[in-house]
């Protein structure tokens, strides 16, 4: 980790780990109900020796689209005062999502994380308007109030890159989890001509390949149906997963972002800590800001990470 330019660690005010981790546990796929998901993984192992490319076809479908959710929950306040935006995507699609502030200030845009919306950033609006800066986010495709049913990073890099292109002023893009990888993969291949003044990884795997396998070992996949899997998703980007790597691309970005700050909670549940280490490693001159006791989600309402970030921006 010789490279890095600068490590900052967070512990959360009163942090007991050992009651943190066991909250975790007990939370551990609180999503899907116990007896659907024992099913499910039975069917897989079960078909996945006798049909791997079925078993394998299903769970691409399965990795690709987000599961629809429902909330009884109204709109937080600080919607009243967004202006709407409307990103067009392929096919006619339209990804819906919101601004704040002055439409001449630079920008800051955010790219949520998979199975969230755009407005999971709402607490970082205020303190960036506070500094002069429009804020821009929106739904990803397949989720939230935007169209289509499936995507992937490719894809959510796509409509990120039409994004910047419409509000013309983005100088900082942060992205969470999925959205973090598809903002990377995005600065690295894009042909368009973006240059930002900072990218922000917050929870972001360090490559796809694990995300597969994890994915595979939370289904109890057959290995020869994983096997599969890669192969197929592999056709579906474009390019082999193998090359989706966040830790293999900082050169590419750093000629198109003048600084990153990689952002990880060291107890994350969802995407481990050990991937933002990869990140880290592989990565020249990136800012590594570490947390403990914030988790995947909650990081991103932490006022203390919060101005943290900010001022990286500012």
């Amino acid at each position: 980790m010789e490279e890095i330019q600068q490590v900052n660690i967070l512990t959360k005010v009163n942090f007991d780990k050992k009651k943190y981790l066991e909250a975790q546990k007990t939370k551990k796929n609180h999503t899907i109900p116990m007896p659907l998901l024992h099913t499910g993984r039975f069917l897989f192992k079960t078909i996945g020796y006798i049909a791997p490319h079925f078993s394998a076809k299903l769970a691409l479908k399965l990795f690709l689209s987000p599961r629809i959710t429902t909330s009884k929950r109204s709109l937080p306040a600080i919607v009243q005062s967004a202006k709407p935006l409307q990103i067009p995507h392929k096919n006619g699609e339209l990804l819906q999502g919101y601004t704040w502030g002055n439409a001449d200030a630079p920008t800051v845009l955010f790219a949520h994380g998979w199975e969230t919306k755009g407005l999971v950033f709402r607490s970082f609006v205020q303190p960036l308007l506070e500094k002069g800066y429009q804020v821009a986010t929106f739904d990803a495709p397949a989720h939230g109030q935007s169209q289509q049913k499936q995507t992937h990073v490719v894809d959510y890099g796509k409509a990120i890159e039409t994004a910047i292109q419409q509000l013309g002023n983005v100088v900082a893009l942060v992205g969470h989890s999925f959205g973090g990888d598809s903002s990377a993969f995005l600065m690295a291949h894009t042909s368009q001509n973006i240059r930002l003044k900072c990218l922000v990884l917050i929870g972001a795997p360090a490559k796809l390949k694990y995300v597969i396998e994890r994915t595979a070992d939370f289904l109890h996949l057959p290995d020869k149906v994983t096997a599969i899997l890669k192969k197929l998703l592999s056709e579906r980007l474009g390019k082999p997963i193998e090359e989706m790597s966040v830790s293999e691309i900082g050169d590419l970005v750093n000629q198109r972002v003048e600084k990153t700050l990689v952002v990880h909670d060291r107890y994350d549940a969802i995407v481990p800590f050990s991937d933002a280490e990869v990140i880290a490693k592989d990565w020249k001159g990136i800012h590594f800001l570490i947390t403990e006791g914030y988790g995947h989600n909650h990081i991103l309402r932490s006022e203390v990470v919060i101005n943290n970030i900010v001022d990286f921006i500012k």
